[in-house]
């Protein structure tokens, strides 16, 4: 990772973590997906945050894409996921919601209620994901819960991002995601180099603050 990458990264991370905890105030005391329409964010690394913020892994499909989402929407996001109590056809609902735009691209399954609700623990959730689908074909869409603490949400956001290109394509890059114009104009190769090297460099300075803070 260069000096330029981790300069950018520290001038950044206050703004960044003051808007990140807005929003979570914000999501916390709304009652409607519908009323949580967002600026979008860029995930970077924050300092200020040490927390570990490590939760069980759930990918799990999203109920409804091919119903809220058209070949338009294809392609990778970050979004939040909310409780939807005034859903006329199910109380316990919960919709996604991609962060971009604020719209809904579908829910949890009724089947993966239990485990997210067990994760979750009645807060909201970030979670990253894709939606695909050619033409005439049905689409559909597959999400990953993120930690809560920034840092965590960070590499395991670059993770899954790296899987995506690597077996999606490299249009599958959420914009939350930010990648320098000459790499990701480069090859799959160089691009997949390029989010190893960010994970590494991340999660070792992510465990040096937890290391300073025994």
């Amino acid at each position: 990772m260069s000096l330029e990458v981790i300069a950018g990264a520290y001038v950044i991370t206050s703004v960044v973590y003051t808007s990140y905890r807005i929003i979570r105030g914000v999501l916390k005391t709304s009652q409607s997906p519908q009323e949580n329409k967002k600026q979008p964010y860029i995930l970077s690394f924050d300092p200020a945050d040490r927390e570990f913020g490590d939760i069980p892994d759930m990918f799990c499909p999203i109920a409804g894409a091919g119903h809220h989402c058209t070949e338009k929407d294809k392609g990778a996001f970050i979004g939040t996921i909310l409780p939807e109590p005034n859903n006329p056809h199910d109380k316990n609902a919960h919709a996604i919601l991609r962060d971009s735009d604020g719209k809904l691209v579908g829910y949890i399954p009724r089947t993966d209620l239990k485990e997210y609700k067990e994760i979750a623990m009645g807060e909201p959730r970030k979670c990253i994901g894709f939606i695909r689908g050619d033409a005439g074909k049905t689409i559909f869409g597959k999400i990953k819960i993120l930690p809560g603490t920034n840092n965590r949400m960070l590499i395991e956001a670059l993770r899954f991002t790296r899987w995506m290109v690597e077996n999606l394509g490299r249009l599958y890059i959420p914009s939350e995601i930010q990648i320098p114009p000459k790499i990701k104009a480069g090859t799959n190769t160089v691009l997949k180099e390029y989010l190893s090297e960010q994970i590494s460099a991340y999660a070792s300075l992510y465990d040096n603050y937890l290391t300073d803070d025994e």
